[in-house]
């Protein structure tokens, strides 16, 4: 489910019933798909705006992710600044 938010940003909403290694990287191909049809030819890219995905899937697919939901980001491995804002993904396992 596709949704956009009064403030310009869009959630892409899914319910996996097969939760296996190939859902990540998936659920990266939707969102980049999502993000990337938000702009067309010579559309500035200031235009672009935040993508959050969240997944429901009926077991945990990450070993290291013991909450209910977890929160994935863009952050650096040192300083945990955030490089854009634009990417998120919400997973409810």
């Amino acid at each position: 489910v596709r949704l956009r938010l009064p403030s310009g940003e869009e959630i892409d909403l899914e319910m996996a019933t097969r939760a296996n290694d190939e859902l990540p990287p998936r659920m990266l191909f939707y969102w980049a798909r999502h993000f990337s049809s938000q702009l067309n030819k010579g559309v500035d890219y200031r235009e672009l705006r935040p993508v959050r995905s969240v997944v429901w899937t009926v077991r945990p697919i990450l070993a290291t992710a013991n909450e209910f939901h977890e929160v994935f980001r863009i952050v650096g491995e040192k300083t945990g600044a955030l490089f854009a804002p634009h990417f998120e993904l919400h997973l409810l396992d």
